[in-house]
């Protein structure tokens, strides 16, 4: 009899242990998807923010372009037009636009001259030049995450860009941000997740 008890006993503490470890993981779980989704949507926003900004200048070439279209500039005039118009557009303590030609030459690029050849640069490993470029070519715009240092900064940080064709003039127009701010964000969020599990984590234990 007493043994039967003893196996009763011993059956239903491991049923209560392995109960109370699917809680735990179904939990840790739940708070790893929470957090995942949280940054997606984050990463998602600041996307359409990248690509909103990258709109207005493919709608100032578009403009542009039909004035070539009816013999009002040339090419090479409304380029420079293009250059002035979007060269004061920065944002975000110092993002700005910046034009390529299909060829990987600079059109507009701060610190650099136009017609320098920069598709096989790399930056960190990553010839993003080359990845912007093969990507508009593919389907017409392309997003990229790399990584590049700050102005007066010696760490390199993880910067997401967004570039896409501009329609009718054999260049591409991009731009990028970096993502620091993003993972400022996210670390309260994680931490209000933990917070939040553990209390219930430490009664399922």
């Amino acid at each position: 009899g007493n043994k039967c008890v003893e196996l009763e006993n011993g059956g239903t503490t491991a049923k209560l242990v392995s109960r109370g470890a699917v809680t735990l993981i179904g939990l840790c779980a739940a708070g790893i998807l929470a957090a995942y989704m949280v940054r997606s949507e984050m990463l998602s926003a600041r996307t359409e923010q990248l690509k909103s900004i990258v709109d207005i200048g493919i709608n100032v070439a578009t403009n542009l372009q039909k004035d070539i279209a009816a013999g009002k500039v040339s090419k090479e005039a409304a380029t420079a037009e293009l250059v002035r118009r979007i060269e004061p557009m920065t944002y975000d303590n110092g993002n700005y636009l910046f034009v390529y030609n299909m060829d990987g030459t600079v059109v507009h690029l701060p610190g650099f001259k136009p017609g320098a050849d920069r598709l096989n640069t790399l930056v960190n490993g990553v010839a993003v030049t080359r990845e912007f470029r093969d990507g508009v070519a593919a389907k017409g715009w392309h997003i990229l995450t790399y990584e590049f240092a700050k102005p007066n900064a010696q760490v390199l940080s993880r910067k997401l860009g967004y570039a896409a064709a501009l329609p009718g003039w054999n260049m591409f127009i991009a731009t990028g941000a970096y993502l620091d701010d993003l993972d400022e964000h996210l670390t309260p969020i994680i931490w209000a997740l933990a917070l939040a599990v553990l209390p219930v984590a430490a009664v399922a234990g």
